[in-house]
């Protein structure tokens, strides 16, 4: 999605700051947390000077969801499930396995660590192969082809292409790609920043998850178990 195509769907910061009740110093502080990505921050030149302006609906959804979340978790556990593409955060195989939206069939055995975007990039084809009953090949071969780029899920589109039986994939900021040749047609098109914002809604547990406090309950619970150590 282009965040700079639609002018009406912007709302400048000083209506932003009214209408949700927070302070300037708040949401710069939460851009510097990487909780606002800082591609949402717009300059616009105006009669009387320049105004910072925002995509409207990603970011009163994404503020929405910061206030939310910041009196349920610490700021660090806020961070880690507004904007998980931007932590060091691994998922295993175990916790890949538990997202429904993800085909186990398509997961390399090999492979013990997945990525934040990597996971959404698994949603993304398991749905493609839903739609197109494409086989396991054709979708390892697409998973290659897109783990081998910089995917920016607050800004880029994931959409795949059709040209003469064969699939392909285009990284755009734009949904409205335009592909001139006939012989080749878009066949799925996903706005990455709504797949991220539907999983993480349906993946709140599995994204805040705090490694040291279960492993301490899991001592906790061993030790009341066998009678103290």
């Amino acid at each position: 999605m282009d965040i700079h195509s639609n002018k009406d769907e912007f709302i400048s910061k000083l209506e932003l700051l009214g209408s949700m009740h927070i302070t300037s110093s708040q949401l710069y502080s939460w851009k510097r947390k990487g909780l606002i990505p800082k591609e949402w921050f717009v300059k616009k030149v105006t009669r009387t000077g320049q105004i910072t302006v925002f995509p409207r609906k990603l970011i009163v959804t994404r503020i929405r969801d910061i206030l939310r979340y910041k009196e349920k978790y610490s700021l660090d556990k806020v961070e880690m499930f507004i904007s998980p593409e931007t932590t060091d955060r691994r998922f295993t195989l175990h916790e890949v396995l538990q997202i429904k939206d993800i085909n186990p069939d398509i997961l390399d055995e090999e492979k013990t660590g997945y990525t934040y975007t990597e996971i959404l990039v698994l949603i993304v084809l398991t749905d493609f192969q839903k739609k197109t009953k494409a086989t396991d090949m054709v979708v390892s071969r697409l998973l290659d082809s897109l783990y081998d780029v910089e995917i920016r899920v607050e800004t880029d589109t994931v959409v795949i292409a059709e040209y003469k039986g064969e699939y392909f994939s285009i990284i755009t900021v734009d949904d409205n790609v335009y592909i001139p040749d006939s012989n080749c047609k878009i066949v799925c098109r996903y706005n990455m920043c709504e797949v991220s914002e539907k999983f993480k809604k349906e993946n709140e547990i599995l994204l805040v998850i705090d490694r040291e406090e279960m492993l301490s309950k899991c001592i906790e619970i061993i030790t009341k178990e066998v009678g103290g150590v």
